[in-house]
């Protein structure tokens, strides 16, 4: 299986919001720092002057940070032990960010990278230009000899040094610590190491190059002339991981634009059975979605019945005392857990294309209805602030190795088309067998007359 991340170009210390330190779910971090730094609260007011306050936000956001991380380091141990790989494109995110501070410090996800060499990023940046340019000079055929023998190429470590690399200011000043882009078309980007190589550490590289036929030549050599239309270009890899491996999601929660499509990135997977991971407490959508699965948890809690009656339809009538957990997804309703999600978590700082409505809402207890026990199993929302190393872990490797994940919607499109499919041909066959059986009593009720 192939774990990808879903998230922004936003730095880990920048992800709160306004909206999210405000939630009941962030109230112990706030908490917590807050009287680390000696400040008394004292009604809401005072609460509110919290969030704001420029010395609090901004422990907060490195408290978040290193909570992100540890959650990211249980993600990837349990991959590990599954032996999921992570993967990743030439568009980088806080997601490979997070994902290298527990590189650093305990080298066991695998991690895969799919790019092209001649991405127009790569090829404005002589420093990766170079770097490109040996690793294919020092290429050499498979064999089992290369395997056995391989010598390790040292390359120039100069793309991630702040005191040699200059063409990005920020990253001059500060390496990695801080820069103050969230999206790929912002000008601060321009010059930045992780626009200009796919990855400071990954186990396996998919190189995607253009050749030119040079006359004299015994082989094709790599076109360094040529470059991708655009930077970071997706659509140049002509890799789908999904046609390898199934695929699972992280999901990090992006507190600007970047990721317009988030929402509908995490109904679709959700749609189609990938195992998916979402952060909860960080920012928008993947906050909603993590509310959300709070409340179908109950279902299976140790007492559904009394936690879920405050989302049960009253208009349904009453349910037994002792109800299955499809009785109790039946007779959720849409409108009290929409007006759930509301409450927790105020989405005024959205967009609407990306909050979550009372149609998703409905759309997704439609799917989990029709398959509880994949949505059970295939997601988990995982929650920085208080959820332990163990049970992440614990939890996490049972949705990697779900015998529910990856299943076809049932009315997707190909499924869908296959059961047609079948269904015809069941049709005709069974015409046919009839006009048999026909012909046959036709000849037996000639013959006895006669």
């Amino acid at each position: 299986m192939f774990l990808t991340g879903v998230s922004s170009l936003c730095h880990p210390t920048k992800l709160s919001t306004t909206q999210l330190r405000k939630c009941s779910g962030f109230s112990p971090l706030m908490s917590d720092v807050r009287n680390s730094l000696g400040i008394k609260q004292k009604g809401n007011e005072a609460r509110d002057s919290d969030v704001s306050n420029k010395k609090l936000v901004d422990v907060v956001d490195q408290v978040l940070e290193k909570k992100l991380a540890s959650s990211i380091s249980s993600i990837a141990s349990a991959a590990f032990r599954t032996n999921v790989w992570t993967f990743s494109g030439p568009q980088m995110s806080n997601f490979e960010m997070l994902l290298q501070q527990h590189i650093e410090n305990d080298t066991t996800a695998f991690r895969m990278v799919a790019v092209h060499m001649q991405d127009k990023s790569y090829m404005e940046s002589t420093t990766a230009r170079q770097l490109m340019k040996d690793l294919f000079d020092n290429s050499q055929m498979m064999s089992n000899d290369v395997v056995v023998y391989s010598q390790p190429l040292q390359l120039q470590g100069d793309l991630w040094d702040p005191t040699v690399n200059k063409a990005n200011p920020e990253f001059a000043e500060h390496g990695y610590e801080y820069w103050s882009f969230d999206s790929l078309d912002q000008k601060m980007i321009t010059g930045h190491p992780i626009t200009q190589w796919p990855w400071p550490h990954a186990d396996l590289f998919v190189f995607f190059y253009r050749e030119e036929n040079i006359t004299g030549a015994a082989q094709a050599d790599v076109d360094w002339e040529f470059s991708t239309r655009t930077r970071l270009d997706e659509e140049a890899v002509l890799f789908a991981p999904e046609s390898v491996a199934p695929v699972g999601f992280v999901f990090i929660g992006a507190p600007y634009c970047w990721q317009p499509q988030m929402k509908r990135k995490l109904i679709h997977a959700v749609k189609l059975a990938n195992p998916v991971v979402v952060l909860d407490n960080t920012p928008n959508v993947a906050k909603q979605v993590s509310l959300f699965v709070k409340v179908l948890s109950n279902v299976w809690d140790r007492n559904p019945l009394s936690a879920c009656r405050p989302f049960i339809n009253a208009e349904r009538g009453a349910i037994s005392s002792n109800p299955s957990a499809g009785d109790l997804i039946q007779a959720l309703s849409p409108a009290k857990v929409m007006k759930y999600v509301e409450k927790e978590f105020d989405s005024s700082g959205m967009n609407a294309d990306e909050r979550l409505t009372l149609s998703d809402i409905v759309g997704l207890l439609d799917l989990v209805k029709r398959r509880p026990l994949a949505f059970k199993e295939t997601i988990f929302s995982v929650d920085p602030i208080r959820d332990s190393s163990e049970h992440t872990i614990s939890k996490l490797m049972s949705v990697f190795t779900s015998p529910h994940a990856c299943a076809r919607e049932l009315n997707s499109t190909d499924v869908h088309r296959s059961l047609v499919l079948k269904g015809w041909d069941l049709h005709l066959r069974l015409a046919r067998r009839a006009m048999s059986l026909r012909f046959f009593a036709t000849t037996m009720v000639v013959s006895l007359r006669h």
